[in-house]
Formats: structure tokens, C-alpha cells, sequence
């Protein structure tokens, strides 16, 4: 069965045409079969592991998928058969979860509920909510499979759990969304998909606080000496992706105005890990010998665990009606500097691509979160050297680049 044509046509305005075709390919191909494995009696099982996962330590993917009905050690609970991006959730954790009290809102069937329990071990607790009655078996089934002794399996809604907020270390919730994740192996999935979900779950969502995920491109593009586009400057959005971004907050504003819901729009300017980023596409360049594309002169990056933070944090400021607020880090990097600093690091001479760097640049001020929060607990400085030391050290890539020297909203 086809993707729903309109969710690919709206992939394609806000992810372009290459990215796009990627994320057909994907959902329209092979899923691959991954595991996680239980801490204590997980390696003894015989299974057919092609590699680790790289965000999950217990993580595996397989060659191939086994019949894990007729496995023994499937129903001993030697293993959770678990897509890998569920197990990404690990990495979203506090370093050090021993002793943890963890509640887990919207538990079934109990993936990350086991993750969650490998991770707080013994002296920790998983309180395991589940709300549909009909779930709350299987959810029950799989902790007993499990048979870690540390989680708690419960049945009531959020006003309930509510009640003891302050006792838990970490709330996690694995909210129902628009089920486009299971497009490639359910095909009751692409039929059930519309764009009238989106007022469902509006509907169903209007007491909540909301965080908006957005981006610093729905700004006009400034030169450095400006400063930045604060919360205070109109949307002009450049091109096709920036257009849907200012679209998709539209759509947010439209029923939290409507409903009185607490909304947030989040707009980040460029998160980056040692796999992804600004900081990784330059040192890329170096790195290679390629000449730097310096045809924007200046960006903003935040380490990606400090947008995590302000994400969290900030839907204590969520409001009605709705508040803005930029998230990035507090320095206006000159692509210049950095390509030069990695070449100190590298032991390479810098090459650029231009003569002299264009001065349209999308930059955010964020003084209005770090007043709130505090400035990001990353520096440059320690962005740059890890960044070296990962590619100096052979570390993957996600190879998909940031296209930050755009200014012409053409990503």
C-alpha cells in the first residue's frame, strides 16, 4: 500500500527532495529485526547478531528474524525483541540511573518499561502506568517475563499519577502520536493516517502543557552586527522548509488559541552530537582536505543534551496564550574560527570555498533562556575538542549534513 500522499508531500516541502526520498525508501523497505538483551541472562541465548547498536549497550540487530514464538529463551525472558530507535530512549537518561524512581506514563506493551528497569537495577523502581485496560495485560506479562522484581504495574489516568509528581526522579512518557513511525509494517497505519488527527489530538491533548518543537528559520536572515533575531522579531520565513515550520506552529497556535492550551513554541537553532551538527560538517571539511563552504560567515550551535534540558524545562513556562522562546547556545561562531580551530587540531591547512563569506545568517539570541536557565553547560571550547577527538578517533557519522552554509532557504 502507497504512503499517504499527502504526509509525503509534506516530507518533501520540509525535508527537501533527497532527504524525502530517503524517508520513503526507508518506511517503504526491509524494517530490520534488533533486540535488547536482559541484563543478567541475555548473552547465553543463542541469536543470529549481526551488530551492537550503537546507542544501546544491550542493543543487537540480527540478520535475520527468528521464529521467537518457538524460542525458549524468548518466553524466559532472555530478550525483548525491540525496534532500535525505542532503545535510543536509554541515551535520554540521567548518566547515573542507579536507585532511580522512574514512572512510566503510557507503558504498554512494556519495551521501555524493561529498558527503564535494567537501568535503575535493584535498588531502583519503575512505577509502569498503564491507562487502556485492555494493554495493561500484556504490559503485566512482559515485566513478569522480565522478572527483575523492581517495577510496579499500574492502571489510572494522569490526574491520578499526578498526585505523586514530586516523588519520581524521572516521569518518561511515550505519548501516542501520528503513528507515522508504523508505516512500514503496518499498513492499517497509512489508511488510518490524516491531517483530521490533528485536531483528535489536539482535542484530546488541551489541558496539557505543550513544548512546540520549531526552528530559528522561520526568522528573517540578519547579518552579525544585528545580534540575532530575539522572540520579538516577526516571522519571514525564506523558502519551502522555513514556510512549513511557520506552518506547523500555525496549526499548534490555531487550536491552543482555541482550546486555551498551554503552548510553547521552542525554536532551536542548530543542536548538534559528535555525529551530526555544524561543528561535524566543518570538521568534516578540514578533516578531508576540502575546501570549507564559507558562504554563510556566522551560525549558533547548542550541545544536543542542553536542548534536551530546555525542552524539559521549558514546559514549566508554557503558557496561554503561548510564549516563544529561542534555544541555542550564546556565541555567534564565525564559520572562519571554527574551520581554522580544527585545522590547529588536525594538523591541516584550512581552504575556502569563497573569497570572502556572505553576511546573511540565521542567528538567534537566546538571552531571554539563558536568564532563565542559565547559559549551556557545554561550552564551545569542549564542543570543538570532543568533536576532533571523534573524528581523530574514527567515530561514526549519521551522514546527513546540516546544509548550514544555506541562506537561501533551498536546503
Amino acid at each position: 500500500m502507497q504512503l499517504p500522499p499527502r504526509f509525503v508531500e509534506r516530507i518533501r516541502a520540509q525535508l527537501g527532495e533527497q532527504e524525502a526520498a530517503q524517508l520513503c525508501e526507508a518506511l517503504e523497505g526491509e524494517q530490520p529485526t534488533s533486540v535488547r538483551l536482559h541484563p543478567l541472562r541475555g548473552e547465553r541465548c543463542a541469536l543470529p547478531v549481526a551488530e551492537q547498536i550503537p546507542w544501546c549497550a544491550a542493543g543487537r540487530y540480527l540478520t535475520d528474524r527468528p521464529s521467537f514464538t518457538l524460542d525458549a529463551a524468548f518466553h524466559a525472558g532472555a530478550y525483548y525483541v525491540q525496534e532500535a530507535s525505542s532503545q535510543f530512549v536509554g541515551r535520554l537518561m540521567p548518566t547515573a540511573c542507579a536507585g532511580l524512581r522512574v514512572l512510566d506514563m503510557c507503558a504498554a506493551p512494556g519495551g521501555k518499561t524493561t529498558l527503564y528497569a535494567s537501568m535503575v537495577g535493584a535498588t531502583g523502581l519503575v512505577v509502569a502506568n498503564e491507562i487502556d485496560r485492555k494493554r495493561v495485560q500484556v504490559l503485566a506479562d512482559n515485566v513478569r517475563k522480565w522478572g527483575l522484581g523492581n517495577v510496579a504495574v499500574t492502571c489510572g489516568d494522569a490526574e491520578t499519577a499526578a498526585r505523586m509528581e514530586s516523588w519520581y526522579d524521572v516521569v518518561a512518557v511515550d505519548a501516542p502520536c501520528s503513528g507515522e513511525g508504523m508505516f512500514r509494517k503496518d499498513d492499517e497505519a497509512r489508511k488510518e493516517w490524516s491531517e483530521q488527527n490533528v485536531r483528535l489530538c489536539a482535542e484530546h491533548f488541551k489541558e496539557s502543557r505543550i513544548t512546540a518543537f520549531s526552528t530559528g528559520c522561520v526568522y528573517p536572515l540578519v547579518t552579525p552586527a544585528e545580534g540575532g533575531c530575539g522572540e520579538d522579531v516577526l516571522p519571514d520565513p525564506v523558502g519551502e522548509y522555513s514556510q512549513s515550520c511557520l506552518g506547523r506552529e500555525r496549526i499548534f497556535e490555531y487550536y491552543a488559541n482555541k482550546n486555551h492550551t498551554r503552548l510553547l513554541l521552542f525554536r532551536l537553532n542548530y543542536a548538534i552530537d559528535l555525529r551530526y551538527g555544524v561543528l561535524h560538517d566543518i570538521a568534516q571539511m578540514v578533516w578531508k582536505g576540502e575546501k570549507v563552504n564559507n558562504s554563510v560567515s556566522h551560525f549558533n550551535v547548542i550541545w544536543q543534551g542542553s536542548a534536551n534540558e530546555a525542552a524539559l524545562r521549558s514546559l514549566e513556562l508554557a503558557n496561554d496564550p503561548r510564549e516563544i522562546l529561542n534555544v541555542t547556545g550564546a556565541e555567534q561562531i564565525a564559520t572562519t574560527d571554527i574551520a581554522e580551530a580544527f585545522g590547529r587540531l588536525f594538523g591541516k591547512k584550512v581552504e575556502y570555498l569563497h573569497e570572502k563569506s556572505g553576511d546573511r545568517c540565521y542567528l538567534n539570541n537566546a538571552e531571554k533562556m539563558h536568564k532563565l536557565f542559565g547559559k549551556p553547560a557545554v561550552s564551545l571550547e569542549q564542543m570543538i575538542q570532543w568533536q576532533a577527538d571523534w573524528i581523530l578517533s574514527g567515530g561514526k557519522s549519521i551522514n546527513k549534513p546540516t546544509h548550514f552554509e544555506v541562506n537561501n532557504g533551498k536546503f
